[in-house]
């Protein structure tokens, strides 16, 4: 029953970091009808860990080095959304968030019915998620 209620955190960490992430990517996606909300998602994931890779060499790589990358994520996002306002239309970003929620559970599924490591790269994958996960550092 757990794993449900981690799911569901994912999903909603997610839309989030679309929702903190949008009025950066609305700057250089304007002309877009979605004004680069499909593509915020995305954006909010690597400026998070790039950030976290940057503080990571000053504090080390913890929980605190992520929040702060959240929380300034959230502060420069929050100044260019009070300078800015750009919205996209309620049509096209439901439509948006109907392929994401379905692509998302889509590929759930497959987790849910196929979750061992199986096949060459996993295992190696598998290998540097738990070196992340050791590490204070990063190279």
């Amino acid at each position: 029953m757990l794993e449900y209620l981690y799911v569901i955190f994912w999903f909603i960490f997610i839309e989030m970091l679309g929702l903190i992430s949008m009025p950066l990517i609305g700057i250089s996606c304007d002309r877009l009808a979605d004004r680069g909300y499909s593509a915020a998602k995305a954006l909010g994931i690597v400026l998070i860990t790039y950030l976290a890779w940057l503080f990571s060499y000053v504090w080390g790589f913890n929980r605190h080095t992520i929040l702060i990358s959240v929380f300034l994520l959230c502060l420069i996002s929050g100044v260019v959304y009070r300078k800015q306002r750009i919205l996209p239309e309620k049509k096209v970003l439901f439509s948006n968030e109907l392929v994401f929620a379905a692509g998302f559970f889509f590929f759930l599924l497959i987790r849910m019915y196929l979750p061992e490591i199986y096949r060459h790269e996993k295992f190696m994958d598998f290998a540097f998620l738990n070196a992340v996960m050791r590490t204070s550092s990063f190279p």
